[in-house]
Formats: C-alpha cells, structure tokens, sequence
C-alpha cells in the first residue's frame, strides 16, 4: 500500500485540529446542565426515632477549590437547618478519604450528643473552568452490639444506613456550584422532616 501524500496528511490532520478545537469550544460554552437526581430513598421515621443529634462531615479527594466550595456551602447550610430543626450539631468539617473517628468521636462529645446520626457528603470534582462533580450524601448510625435474629455469633458493630441521595451536574463553574450546593441542602429537608417532632 502506498502511503499518503504528505499534503494530503497535513489537510488530514489539520481537519483533525479544527474538529478537537470546535469540540473543545463547544464544551466550554455549554452553559451549567441540570443537576440530576441519580437515586434516592426516602428516610423512614422510625429509623431516626431516639436520635438526638447530627454530626456532618464533608469528605474530598481533590484540592479544586469548587470543590472545596461546595463542601463550605453545603456545611454551612446544613448546621443552619439542622439547628433550626431543635437538634444538636456537630462537625468533623472537610475531610480527605479516610474514616475519622477520632474526630467524630470528638464532635460528638463536644455536641453533648448521646444517640448522633452521622450525615456524610462526598463531593467528587474534575476540570476548571469547566466542571464536573457529583455530591453523594449518605445518612448512618453507628452501632456497637447488634445482634442478628437466630444467631449464636457473636454481636456486630458497624453503621446502619438510613437514607443516601446523590446530584450530579457539568458546566461553567460559577453555576455549577450553587446549582449543586442548593439542591444537595434542599434535600436535607427530606430527612429532618422525617425526625420524630
């Protein structure tokens, strides 16, 4: 086979650049999409019953300060809403992957918390100006001694899931982040109006 003429490889080519450069424009200039709602239950009152306190961490695996942001917004609003629902507060703030418990533990006592729910949002980011990112909010109880029906094992400790939700979106930044940190703690409601009044 005889190879291609070398104008005719430099026109192929450059058609190459002019389609990447159009399809990089194009993405730049998509403005923010619709946050989707990926899944969700709803929270069930007799899961939280006997709670008397929530504790909120924010964990990352990125230093991008949208992310960074998001996690702020999304803290910040939660202790609001949680106050405002009656319930104590407590927070482990923004941290990286790894399970704090010595932090938790601290924020619990700190809070003066006897029976807390643990309310987690991972917040996963890529690209500036443009980005895209995903909050992932999952609510827990932690248990020391359970014991499973019919088992002569010995008891178990772990967490209890009790609701999770997830929203994602891409776009400019500047919109992305309010589009993401608004529904995620819109969302909260869900689960404190599912507290026992």
């Amino acid at each position: 086979m005889t190879p291609a003429p070398a104008s005719q490889r430099h026109s192929h080519l450059m058609q190459l650049g002019f389609l990447a450069l159009f399809s990089c424009l194009f993405l730049i200039a998509l403005p923010a999409q619709a946050v989707q709602q990926k899944h969700h239950w709803s929270p069930r009152p007799e899961n939280l019953a006997g709670l008397d306190g929530i504790v909120t961490r924010c964990v990352v695996s990125t230093n991008l300060s949208y992310v960074q942001t998001i996690c702020q917004n999304i803290l910040r609003s939660a202790e609001q809403k949680i106050r405002a629902a009656g319930l104590k507060f407590g927070t482990t703030g923004i941290t990286w992957e790894r399970n704090p418990v010595a932090p938790y533990r601290a924020a619990v006592t700190g809070a003066g918390m006897k029976s807390p729910l643990l309310l987690e949002y991972f917040v996963r980011g890529a690209g500036n100006p443009t980005g895209s990112s995903v909050v992932h909010t999952m609510a827990s109880v932690i248990y020391g001694a359970a014991v499973e029906r019919g088992s002569n094992g010995p008891p178990r400790s772990g967490r209890l899931m009790v609701w999770e939700t997830a929203v994602s979106g891409n776009g400019d930044i500047s919109k992305l982040v309010p589009a993401l940190s608004g529904i995620t703690t819109q969302r909260l409601d869900w689960l404190l109006g599912a507290f026992p009044k």
